[in-house]
């Protein structure tokens, strides 16, 4: 069982080493996309509510949050269990890290570049200059 698990920083070009890995490694690329398909089909249809999202203190602990984990993994299992597949982002090296025959890769870019690569700083900071 192969897996290769790829997790970024906003503007690293990680979407695009995955792209470039999927077309020499001939892997299948799980990214949001595949997977949000993917848990469409498995019963879960409210993806956008969790994905990328911090939950509050009160979602943390709701039984839906545990629902939307639930059937992430099982996805992200399901997935891993036929091989041969990269997953990008969404939590998989959390996952199936843990997985003989797994490759964890976590991109980094240094933040001249990752600006150059369109990445936006998304905080703001406070009047000590504090990121809130």
């Amino acid at each position: 069982m192969a897996i290769i698990t790829i997790s970024r920083e906003l503007g690293s070009m990680g979407n695009e080493i995955a792209q470039i890995l999927e077309q020499k490694l001939k892997y299948r690329l799980i990214d949001k996309e595949t997977l949000t398909a993917e848990l469409f089909q498995q019963g879960f249809t409210d993806m956008k509510k969790y994905d990328e999202k911090q939950p509050s203190l009160y979602n943390r602990f709701s039984s839906e949050n545990y629902i939307y984990i639930h059937f992430l993994e099982s996805a992200l299992y399901n997935f891993a269990e036929k091989g041969r597949c990269i997953i990008l982002g969404r939590g998989g090296q959390c996952f199936l890290g843990v997985l003989p025959g797994t490759m964890k890769i976590h991109v980094i870019t240094p933040h001249k570049l990752r600006i150059d690569n369109g990445a936006v700083q998304c905080c703001h900071k406070d009047a000590d200059g504090n990121h809130e």
